[in-house]
């Protein structure tokens, strides 16, 4: 043990910088203080400094306050020169270390709740101030109070401060150490962060030596994704009556049903809800409620025969009245200035593609209170226009869009066998829009035409989704075949594909409902309130990356744009790991 003489005015020493931020601790707990101890140079123990921790970090809107009190990147811990204490003052760690050591105190707000984690390492934890509900993967759960202690041994857990009944802030403090490779029932297990990966990856930047001693808990983690299936039991079938209409949903919850928030899924053209398959259960591990429906003229949902039904304002009402009904009105407000202060309405986050996205940005349009925040697929925001324009003035302005012409046209829909609809043919017809092509590599659609129905049915299998899905496809589709007596057409028959083709013939309504929206928005223009993020798929043929250039000005709180590479317009089934990831780390910076 080094015996050398002490120097007080050595910033090591000092009252740590966040000693002073606004915040700490959080309000209605008490300071804590942490005291160093060292020898002086009689080789006797003296206090070296007092204060309360080295880094203190806010966790979402208020929502928690992180506190490092001591980290140390190597056991045993070399002493000597305080080497240590220099180390935890000018590192701020990750969730562990690799070989090391972190002891972290976090005050969380009321009712306060983590999705669920899995660390690979030991956690030592006790509950400081307050109650707080432990709950396991497996459904197990134990409510701890002041004193009781945990033994976090690599397993998945959420922690839910449920102090006063969920009106108080509470406190708990961790010593996380690294531990050995984790194996259950012959298989390697690995740790997943969820919306914390944003909190404790890439704290600590170093390298060399260093860098081998503080490994991320959270890097090089592959993503597990669980697709649904056919009547998947992880999901509740529920319909929604709104305007005449009804729709169907599929409703999917995260373990313990205790939601950090709500996410709603909108597909597009020619899809199902079935097209958020790779999405929802990972969504519901980040402990999101989701809430993804067919679309009006799809699968289950009511397929009227009138255009008028389904322009993009009375569809924005629509998923306005499935926010109301699923959204998480009794959840915390990243907006609120306080955690325990509820959102005074239901919200919602939404994630969307295709002409799902375009609905999407109508529906943050027109209802902004509904909405949280938006992740668009593929399609970037086109503001509303003072100027009326139809299919054809659409197309002279955007060329790539010629392709909506026709399918407004009815050729898509006598395809596939007019008022005698024909499954083979729907089958070739989805295979085709999925990426099938013919045997000479044609393509069934282009930017430029729309659908070459002359190579419908030479397409081979869909690359992208298999045989079994698209059978479910038709299947759905086919379900609008026959519709309830008030949609139902004159010959008791319609076409699968009238209702998907009915959002084609829309754009000089939609056009009339927004010209006054963007006559009010005046020579400022319009701007979304909320945060968003567009990510657009490098190999699209008709929704080009470019298309996102300048977005930013229509975004008040903020636009994250990505483009996922080597992508087709399919990227929620074509890079479902990487349309996750995306969607993930930006729930993440959502809810905090």
């Amino acid at each position: 043990m080094s015996q050398q003489s002490l120097d007080p005015s050595d910033p090591i020493y000092q009252v740590s910088a966040g000693f002073t931020k606004p915040g700490f601790p959080a309000p209605g707990l008490p300071r804590t203080m942490r005291y160093i101890t060292g020898h002086n140079k009689e080789g006797k123990g003296v206090f070296l400094s007092e204060d309360s921790g080295d880094h203190h970090r806010p966790m979402g809107a208020d929502q928690a306050i992180a506190n490092i009190l001591y980290s140390t990147a190597e056991t045993p811990v070399n002493l000597d020169g305080d080497s240590d204490i220099k180390y935890a003052r000018d590192n701020e760690p990750g969730l562990h270390i690799s070989a090391g050591s972190v002891v972290r105190m976090i005050d969380f707000g009321p009712n306060v709740a983590s999705p669920m984690h899995r660390a690979i390492c030991l956690g030592y934890g006790v509950v400081l101030e307050g109650e707080f509900k432990l709950t396991l993967d497996s459904g197990e759960e134990r409510t701890m109070r002041r004193g009781d202690f945990s033994i976090q041994r690599a397993t998945s857990h959420a922690w839910h401060n449920i102090t006063g009944g969920g009106t108080l802030p509470g406190r708990m403090l961790w010593v996380l150490l690294d531990c050995k490779d984790v194996t259950v029932n012959g298989e390697k297990i690995g740790g997943f962060l969820n919306q914390l990966a944003g909190h404790y990856d890439g704290r600590y930047d170093v390298s060399g030596e260093e860098a081998s001693k503080t490994k991320r808990l959270s890097r090089n983690i592959k993503m597990e994704i669980k697709e649904l299936v056919p009547n998947d039991s992880r999901v509740e079938h529920k319909f929604m009556s709104v305007a005449g209409l009804t729709y169907h949903y599929m409703l999917a919850k995260p373990k313990g049903d205790n939601p950090v928030g709500t996410i709603l899924l909108l597909h597009g053209w020619p899809d199902l809800s079935m097209g958020w398959r790779y999405q929802v259960t990972y969504l519901t591990s980040l402990g999101l409620k989701v809430v993804v429906p067919d679309m009006l003229g799809y699968g289950q949902t009511s397929a009227p025969d009138a255009p008028s039904e389904y322009t993009l304002k009375k569809m924005s009402n629509h998923m306005a009245a499935l926010i109301e009904l699923e959204g998480d009105s009794g959840l915390p407000s990243r907006h609120a200035e306080h955690p325990s202060h509820p959102t005074p309405q239901s919200k919602a986050i939404l994630a969307a593609h295709d002409w799902g996205a375009q609905l999407a940005w109508r529906i943050a349009m027109w209802h902004p209170k509904l909405v949280r925040a938006i992740a668009s697929f593929c399609v970037p925001f086109i503001p509303p226009s003072s100027e009326v324009l139809d299919a054809t003035a659409l197309v002279e302005k955007m060329p790539n869009f010629r392709y909506q012409l026709y399918l407004a046209s009815g050729a898509v829909e006598e395809a596939v066998g007019g008022t005698s609809p024909d499954p083979r043919k729907l089958a070739a017809f989805l295979h085709g829009n999925f990426g099938g092509t013919t045997p000479e590599n044609e393509p069934i659609f282009s930017a430029e035409h729309g659908i070459h129905v002359d190579r419908m049915m030479s397409v081979r299998d869909s690359p992208l989704t298999s045989a079994e899905m698209v059978d479910h496809y038709v299947q759905q589709y086919m379900l609008n075949t026959v519709g309830a007596a008030e949609t139902v057409s004159d010959t008791g028959t319609r076409n699968p594909l009238t209702g998907p083709c009915n959002w084609y013939r829309t754009h000089e309504l939609n056009s009339r409902d927004e010209a006054s929206f963007a006559a009010d928005c005046g020579t400022i223009g319009f701007q979304f309130p909320m945060p968003a993020m567009i990510v657009m798929a490098e190999n699209d043929i008709v929704l080009r990356p470019e298309l996102a250039d300048g977005q930013e000005v229509f975004f008040a709180a903020g636009l994250k744009k990505e483009v996922v590479g080597g992508c087709s317009h399919w990227v929620l089934i074509h890079r479902p790991d990487e349309a996750n990831r995306l969607l993930g780390e930006f729930i993440g910076s959502v809810l905090g």
